[in-house]
């Protein structure tokens, strides 16, 4: 709710921000003599900024073997992307392939600890075996 003596209209010096005009003072709001006006003054509120919406980027320098090099133009052929871009997303699939895998691991650990019939346990421990060890 503005102050009924202020102005619209704010001038920034130092750390204050200048109202325009006021008439006498405030017990809300301090006067200043600047110029020979009075003016309200107000401490600055350091404004919280958002988070950016835009997302941080970092340059990274990789070095591909020449098969995933041509492979990688390829597919930015086929989909009319970069190189940058398909290798951005060629990231993010397979770090969702791997929280996938350590989903479904823990589970079949979970069915395994659970498990009381003795053919289910052996079953789940095989599959656990291959999790681990691969087939």
């Amino acid at each position: 709710m503005a102050h009924p003596n202020v102005v619209l209209f704010d001038v920034r010096v130092g750390n204050l921000t200048l109202s325009a005009p006021c008439e006498g003072s405030s017990t809300e709001l301090n006067t200043v003599h600047h110029n020979g006006v009075y003016w309200c003054s107000m401490p600055m509120v350091k404004r919280s900024r958002a988070k950016s919406t835009r997302a941080k980027h970092v340059r990274r320098s990789v070095t591909l073997p020449a098969k995933i090099a041509r492979q990688v133009e390829s597919l930015a052929r086929q989909r009319a992307l970069s190189d940058n871009r398909v290798l951005v997303e060629l990231i993010e699939q397979g770090i969702e392939a791997q929280r996938q895998k350590e989903k479904a691991f823990f589970q079949l650990v979970e069915r395994f600890r659970a498990a009381n019939d003795p053919e289910q346990v052996k079953q789940l421990g095989d599959q656990l075996g291959r999790f681990v060890f691969g087939e």
